[in-house]
Protein backbone atom coordinates (compact mmCIF):
# COMPACT_ATOMS: atom_id res chain seq x y z
CA UNK A 1 0.00 0.00 0.00
CA UNK A 2 1.02 3.21 -1.17
CA UNK A 3 2.40 5.64 2.31
CA UNK A 4 -1.02 8.76 1.98
CA UNK A 5 -0.17 11.16 4.19
CA UNK A 6 -2.79 12.32 6.54
CA UNK A 7 -4.92 9.45 5.87
CA UNK A 8 -4.59 7.53 8.89
CA UNK A 9 -5.87 4.15 7.64
CA UNK A 10 -3.41 4.18 5.04
CA UNK A 11 -0.24 6.23 6.52
CA UNK A 12 2.22 3.62 8.67
CA UNK A 13 4.33 6.64 9.78
CA UNK A 14 2.61 7.27 13.04
CA UNK A 15 2.14 3.42 13.83
CA UNK A 16 6.08 3.01 13.65
CA UNK A 17 6.43 5.22 17.11
CA UNK A 18 2.75 4.86 18.80
CA UNK A 19 -0.16 2.54 19.07
CA UNK A 20 -2.34 3.87 16.25
CA UNK A 21 -5.91 3.12 14.92
CA UNK A 22 -5.19 2.77 12.06
CA UNK A 23 -2.46 0.23 12.16
CA UNK A 24 0.61 -0.69 10.42
CA UNK A 25 -0.36 -3.29 8.12
CA UNK A 26 -1.22 -3.20 4.57
CA UNK A 27 -2.58 -6.68 5.12
CA UNK A 28 -5.78 -5.77 7.24
CA UNK A 29 -8.61 -7.85 8.42
CA UNK A 30 -11.45 -7.82 6.55
CA UNK A 31 -14.02 -6.96 9.63
CA UNK A 32 -11.67 -4.42 10.70
CA UNK A 33 -11.50 -2.82 7.04
CA UNK A 34 -15.17 -2.85 7.17
CA UNK A 35 -14.92 -0.84 10.64
CA UNK A 36 -12.73 1.24 8.87
CA UNK A 37 -15.09 1.68 6.01
CA UNK A 38 -18.81 1.87 7.79
CA UNK A 39 -17.97 4.06 11.39
CA UNK A 40 -14.96 5.53 11.55
CA UNK A 41 -14.44 6.82 7.96
CA UNK A 42 -17.85 8.80 9.36
CA UNK A 43 -16.77 9.73 12.76
CA UNK A 44 -18.58 7.50 14.54
CA UNK A 45 -16.90 8.41 18.16
CA UNK A 46 -18.83 5.58 20.10
CA UNK A 47 -16.54 3.47 17.83
CA UNK A 48 -13.52 5.64 18.26
CA UNK A 49 -14.14 5.49 22.29
CA UNK A 50 -14.63 1.82 22.13
CA UNK A 51 -11.12 1.49 20.49
CA UNK A 52 -9.67 3.74 23.16
CA UNK A 53 -8.35 6.55 20.56
CA UNK A 54 -6.72 8.61 23.65
CA UNK A 55 -5.74 11.49 21.18
CA UNK A 56 -6.79 13.18 17.81
CA UNK A 57 -4.70 15.12 15.63
CA UNK A 58 -6.02 17.65 13.96
CA UNK A 59 -4.09 20.69 11.72
CA UNK A 60 -4.86 24.26 13.74
CA UNK A 61 -6.29 25.97 10.85
CA UNK A 62 -4.73 29.21 12.00
CA UNK A 63 -1.23 27.74 12.60
CA UNK A 64 -1.54 24.77 9.60
CA UNK A 65 0.45 23.00 12.66
CA UNK A 66 -0.68 19.33 13.84
CA UNK A 67 -1.94 19.57 17.11
CA UNK A 68 -2.82 16.66 19.43
CA UNK A 69 -6.54 17.04 21.55
CA UNK A 70 -7.49 14.65 23.90
CA UNK A 71 -10.54 12.45 23.38
CA UNK A 72 -12.27 12.40 27.12
CA UNK A 73 -14.78 9.85 25.96
CA UNK A 74 -11.99 6.77 25.25
CA UNK A 75 -12.44 3.43 27.49
CA UNK A 76 -9.51 2.40 28.13
CA UNK A 77 -8.33 -1.21 27.77
CA UNK A 78 -10.99 -3.85 27.58
CA UNK A 79 -11.99 -7.08 26.27
CA UNK A 80 -15.30 -7.68 24.50
CA UNK A 81 -17.00 -11.01 25.00
CA UNK A 82 -19.43 -12.59 23.36
CA UNK A 83 -20.68 -14.07 26.59
CA UNK A 84 -20.52 -14.24 30.60
CA UNK A 85 -20.83 -17.62 32.23
CA UNK A 86 -21.70 -17.08 36.11
CA UNK A 87 -20.47 -19.66 38.48
CA UNK A 88 -21.98 -19.78 42.36
CA UNK A 89 -19.03 -19.77 43.92
CA UNK A 90 -16.03 -18.61 41.12
CA UNK A 91 -15.14 -22.32 40.73
CA UNK A 92 -16.07 -24.54 38.11
CA UNK A 93 -16.32 -28.18 39.35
Amino acid sequence: MTKRAGIPFQDARASYFHNSVGGYSPAKLGLYQDLIEHQLSKGNMMVYDMLNTKYFIQRNPQTGQPEAHINPGAFGPCWLVKSIHYVKDGMKR
